[in-house]
């Protein structure tokens, strides 16, 4: 690139590259009053030349990425053409090259830029039928007011659902696009019965007001036309889609929930698609799949998974403790107690809910263990923890009501009616962390005959 005299006309350059390029690996820690000399021997050391030198060739350095780009990408070059001999009036290649474009366009699987690059070859089809082709013109208005629309309405569609999600994720309003009448102005135009359009249509719909049926017509068009769309589009569909169960789990049955989530959540990891740009996989999917795969009670798909997979994230503090968390959670819902418990004393206490979720487990298999004496030291502990710190006062999960109705359960497992009384007001309380567990081990033993 520096060589070509189209690019580069200044030959000092190409002796400044050659030399940092062997002697500076990286080109780091570099000498400039020792490149100086090199390339002007003898002359005095003179900072402001360095630093135009420098400027140019951060210059040609962003034309030659610039150009790189730019040239692996087959639809700019053939639209920048199209552009050239449509402004030399080269009436038959112009036509021929234009059908070519839009037939590949047309042919493509959808991803982001799909309306928009048919816009721009439409728009330049328009200029030369101002010129050329007059009674052509009314056809292609036609097709660039159709993309107009299919365009912003595909914007407009994925920016919302983007931000609702933003909302639900941080518990925070943001003033967003008030799209009503324009999307009655595209339910008119029918331009939202593009199939791959409608289902950002109905994520919308969904999104605002959930049902099951639509959820399912939904999984119904995404399957029929997944074929036809770029990867960056499926995994944007199934993302919003796995969002919008999520947001609306309290509406759907258990059981309903967890068979939707998984499957979704194994075409992804299938089709790699829970990575990020790096290469690492992104640990929300990670930790998310591997969770509903020990709840669905796959216990070794779940062990696989983690085992084969823990190595693709980012290895900070936060995700090795949520792995040794998810290795704590497995093996208890395996019944290896002992073994849950060594996972979890893993641990650190840099998360709260985190830090919670491993107490709640260590005491629970020190209960399954007949570790009662073990469990009160422990409830009396958190205690005066909550006492002690503000830090764990925000229990959003409910793990204060865990404790306290454990500790009843503790001071209350011989004596059978103030077990029953306690299963009953257990029975009423609003849903917490470890509630169900609590629930059935109280029956257990409500129903021991004797002591």
């Amino acid at each position: 690139f520096l060589h070509s005299p189209y690019f580069n006309t200044n030959k000092i350059l190409v002796k400044l590259f050659d030399h940092l390029t062997r002697k500076y690996k990286g080109y780091t820690n570099i000498d400039e009053n020792k490149v100086f000399q090199f390339i002007y021997p003898g002359k005095k050391v003179n900072k402001k030349r360095i630093r135009d030198l420098s400027s140019e060739m951060l210059g040609l350095c962003e034309r030659f990425l610039a150009e790189v780009q730019f040239g692996a990408d087959a639809y700019l070059l053939n639209l920048n053409y199209l552009k050239s001999i449509n402004s030399r009036n080269i009436r038959q290649n112009f036509q021929n090259k234009y059908r070519q474009i839009e037939e590949k366009l047309l042919k493509k699987n959808l991803d982001y830029d799909y309306f928009n690059n048919l816009q721009f070859i439409y728009k330049e089809y328009l200029k030369f039928c101002n010129s050329y082709e007059i009674s052509s013109v009314f056809d292609s208005v036609n097709k660039i007011r159709e993309n107009t629309l299919n365009s912003s309405l595909f914007e407009i569609l994925r920016f919302n659902l983007g931000v609702s999600f933003i909302e639900y994720e941080y518990n925070r309003k943001i003033e967003i696009i008030q799209i009503e009448d324009f999307l009655r102005l595209s339910e008119c135009g029918k331009f939202n019965l593009h199939p791959i359009l409608k289902i950002y249509y109905d994520l919308y719909r969904a999104n605002l007001k959930f049902d099951l049926n639509t959820y399912y017509i939904i999984k119904k068009e995404f399957f029929e036309n997944k074929v036809f769309m770029d990867v960056t589009v499926v995994k944007e569909i199934m993302v919003n889609t796995l969002n919008i169960l999520i947001k609306n789990i309290n509406l759907l049955p258990e059981p309903i929930f967890s068979k939707e989530i998984i499957e979704l959540l194994t075409i992804m990891h299938e089709e790699g698609l829970f990575y990020d740009n790096n290469g690492y996989m992104i640990f929300g999917y990670f930790f998310m799949y591997a969770n509903q795969l020990i709840d669905s009670s796959e216990f070794e798909k779940a062990n696989i998974f983690i085992t084969e997979n823990q190595s693709k994230i980012v290895q900070d503090r936060m995700n090795i403790d949520m792995i040794n968390t998810m290795y704590g959670k497995l093996y208890f819902k395996m019944d290896k107690f002992t073994e849950a418990i060594e996972s979890l004393e893993k641990v650190t206490n840099s998360d709260v809910i985190l830090y919670l979720q491993k107490k709640q487990y260590i005491l629970m298999s020190n209960f399954e263990l007949g570790n009662y004496i073990i469990c009160e030291q422990m409830v009396l502990n958190i205690n005066k923890l909550y006492t002690r710190s503000k830090r764990y006062t925000n229990d959003s999960n409910g793990f204060a009501k865990f404790v306290k109705y454990l500790n009843k359960l503790l001071l209350s497992l011989y004596d059978k009616e103030s077990l029953k009384k306690l299963f009953i007001i257990l029975q009423n309380e609003t849903k917490f962390w470890g509630k169900k567990w609590l629930i059935t081990k109280i029956n257990g033993f409500i129903k021991i005959k004797k002591y």
